[in-house]
């Protein structure tokens, strides 16, 4: 694809997802600017040669830490905030979390479940005895 041709494609995709990501979310202006170099830098490494130098490579992987916070991950599909992406995935887009991580470039030890949410499935199989040793 010529350089000019690549940038427009970039441009267009990025103004869909911003537009998609803007029908069900409210944002400032200045957040606007913020969300639409965030989008374009995810899809701009999505093209980026394996010899990339870390440098980038650390950025690129800082946008995506961003999608995860403690109480909750955000959908690269939709921008809406999930405590598990699972169903969301299935049901909305058509994509298990391995077509997803795909998709999107992310490594398979990419969480669906929101750090918080999982902590508290995981306390409460304890308080029921679950996962303990067998009493036989």
């Amino acid at each position: 694809m010529h350089n000019h041709d690549h940038k427009e494609h970039l441009a267009e995709l990025t103004a869909g997802i911003v537009s998609a990501y803007l029908n069900k979310n409210v944002v400032s202006p200045a957040a606007l600017v913020s969300l639409i170099e965030s989008v374009q830098e995810t899809l701009a490494k999505l093209d980026v040669p394996e010899d990339l130098p870390d440098s980038k490579r650390t950025s690129q992987a800082n946008n995506v830490k961003k999608t995860v916070s403690r109480e909750a991950i955000t959908c690269l599909e939709c921008g809406k905030h999930f405590k598990s992406l699972r169903r969301h995935l299935s049901v909305h887009h058509n994509l298990s979390p391995e077509e997803y991580r795909r998709k999107w470039a992310l490594g398979s030890d990419y969480p669906m479940v929101a750090p918080a949410y999982a902590e508290r499935r995981s306390q409460l199989a304890r308080d029921m005895g679950l996962g303990g040793t067998s009493r036989r």
